[in-house]
């Protein structure tokens, strides 16, 4: 995730989560990653949808998904942002976490 907060610029790239990438790109990036040889993903500047499709990659193969479906109609049915007030966002968000807990 570090990868997209330090260069957002990268969220300007047309469909960056939409396009595919070529799999030898994505095998070779997913081979750095298990190596945990990092310094890779300042090389991939040039194409992010590489590191987008592995991003999509790793959470689709995740035993547990991100939001547990105990808590998805929570989720789902969180206000859309700047529907509420500040400080009710911040309750709906800490009392969205403590279901997380």
């Amino acid at each position: 995730m570090n990868f997209f907060d330090q260069n957002p610029h990268v969220y300007d790239v047309e469909g960056i989560f939409h396009v595919s990438c070529k799999d030898e790109k994505l095998y070779e990036l997913e081979v750095h990653m298990s190596l945990k040889n990092y310094s890779v993903l300042n090389q991939m500047q040039e194409c992010p949808q590489v590191v987008a499709n592995f991003l999509k990659k790793v959470l689709q193969e995740m035993s547990e998904p991100l939001i547990p479906f105990t808590n998805y109609s929570d989720f789902r049915d969180l206000p859309a942002a700047g529907d509420l007030e500040k400080d009710e966002e911040d309750e709906m968000f800490g009392n969205t976490l403590e279901l997380l807990e």
